[in-house]
């Protein structure tokens, strides 16, 4: 399960145990943890802060008598009743002066980073700061309880003098910091410490693997006919951008969609068609859009509109057809989404919930942020704005995010750098409108398309290189996948 601070602690209010109770718990779970990957005589430094941490770390000392310690306080006494407590239990012999930091870590053999809880939040003090460069630069193997010193728990914002731990030990749950790896890099293993304590039957972090996703994955029956899952329309393309909606239709395919029709400018649609023999086509010039979509737009079960349109003609007023008679969810991607930088407002108009598909650099220019602010804290934005604008927000990333109007979320763990280039948004826009029409819950697709289009990547790459995976062998690929499942 992944939980925010809040709900960890409201875990562990209702856990039945006492604080006390609580971090003597985790001291002996933290033990049998660590014990793998210590030797016989191993020299351990212990590094404590005043909270919760420093807490923990002294309830671990009682469980690794027979290992030969240094304790630090790093942050000066323990804050808290129960920690003092468990502080005074701790044998003077091994407490050690801050001054003595050098000596202990040239002896040590593995560091224990107690040092800062998951309440941490703002930047390290430069004394602080020195201290973590000192114990930085020892370059012995450290190990972390629950979230790195200097990094904070619902994000993954941290100190650019946070430590970097050869195993973090997640306490009882994962929390988003353990889940946006990818953005700040600060473990080199995750390991999940179990309290054995009540969880509520759901978080407001939503997952996804492949056992839930068959799960979810609607059979199809004996009795069933290409318009027994209704119909979806991608809207796209334009010319120099064919691809884009190509790969729409390659993505919607990969699902094995049955019945795609598809809206595109008369001046690609001979390119597209002779690629794509099964869908139906609503060609249109920039006096017919209306026309020709309109029939369409009214009776589809979900629908794509913005991939490659940045020189569709008329795209202003396709865009406007599609938000304000689209009676199905609608994914607006790509240009879809930029055209909205100074018109968000025009989402109210809308009579269909709506999913926005930007990738980082898209999402920034919409709400007019820094790129690199964005980077920081992903999850804070795509959650703030799911909610401000009443959207579905997919914002596509090393860990793509889902957020929801109502505050809920899934950051998604498939996936690998062989998606980083042209096209692969545009494919998963494809398989995104697919599931929507498949399955009538709308979070629950988006997160099964997201998590499938990671994972087919993942897939390829073990007999592909990273540098090179085709977005046209999804179809196959997904197909050897559903195959193996019973599908």
């Amino acid at each position: 399960m992944i939980v925010s601070r809040k709900e960890m602690l409201e875990i562990e209010e209702k856990s039945g145990l006492s604080s006390f109770e609580l971090i003597n718990l985790v001291g002996k779970k933290l033990a049998t943890h660590l014990l793998p990957y210590l030797e016989v005589n191993s020299n351990i430094l212990i590094l404590s802060g005043n909270g919760n941490n420093g807490a923990d770390s002294f309830a671990l000392i009682s469980n690794l008598k027979q290992f030969h310690i240094n304790l630090i306080l790093v942050s000066g006494l323990p804050k808290n009743s129960d920690a003092m407590k468990l502080y005074k239990q701790v044998p003077s012999s091994i407490i050690q002066p801050l001054s003595s930091l050098d000596t202990c870590l040239k002896n040590c053999d593995v560091i224990i980073d107690g040092i800062f809880s998951f309440g941490y939040h703002g930047k390290l003090t430069d004394e602080i700061r020195a201290v973590f460069k000192q114990i930085q630069n020892a370059k012995k193997p450290i190990y972390s309880i629950d979230i790195n010193s200097g990094a904070e728990c619902d994000s993954a914002m941290h100190d650019s003098f946070a430590l970097h731990s050869a195993v973090t030990f997640a306490l009882d749950c994962y929390k988003p910091f353990h889940i946006l790896q990818k953005y700040h890099h600060l473990f080199d293993q995750l390991e999940l410490v179990s309290l054995d304590i009540p969880h509520p039957k759901q978080s407001s972090f939503m997952e996804m693997n492949q056992t839930l996703f068959f799960q979810n994955l609607t059979k199809r029956k004996e009795t069933a006919h290409k318009g027994s899952c209704g119909k979806i329309l991608l809207v796209g393309g334009s010319y120099g951008m064919a691809g884009a909606i190509s790969l729409n239709i390659t993505g919607a395919k990969a699902l094995g969609f049955p019945y795609i029709e598809v809206g595109c400018i008369d001046g690609i649609y001979p390119i597209v068609a002779a690629k794509h023999t099964t869908p139906v086509f609503h060609p249109f010039s920039a006096h017919n859009i209306e026309q020709q979509l309109t029939p369409t737009i009214e009776h589809v079960s979900a629908a794509a509109f913005g991939s490659g349109v940045t020189q569709m003609y008329e795209k202003e007023a396709c865009l406007d057809l599609m938000i304000q008679n689209c009676h199905a969810p609608l994914i607006l991607d790509a240009e879809g989404i930029r055209m909205l930088r100074y018109n968000t407002w025009k989402l109210r108009f809308a009579k269909s919930p709506i999913i926005l598909t930007p990738h980082i650099g898209e999402f920034a220019d919409l709400f007019h942020l820094e790129k690199e602010e964005v980077m920081r804290n992903p999850l804070h934005y795509a959650l703030k704005y799911a909610k401000e604008l009443k959207v579905y927000i997919v914002l596509k990333s090393a860990h793509t995010i889902i957020a929801t109007p109502n505050e809920q979320c899934y950051i998604n763990q498939t996936g690998n750098e062989a998606l980083a280039q042209a096209g692969s948004g545009d494919l998963l826009t494809g398989m995104l409108t697919a599931l929507l029409a498949y399955h009538c819950d709308i979070f629950t697709s988006l997160r099964m398309g997201v998590w499938l289009h990671g994972h087919i990547a993942d897939k390829l790459v073990e007999h592909h290189s990273k540098m090179h995976i085709n977005l046209e062998d999804y179809p196959e690929a997904v197909d050897q996948f559903f195959y193996e499942n019973g599908y």
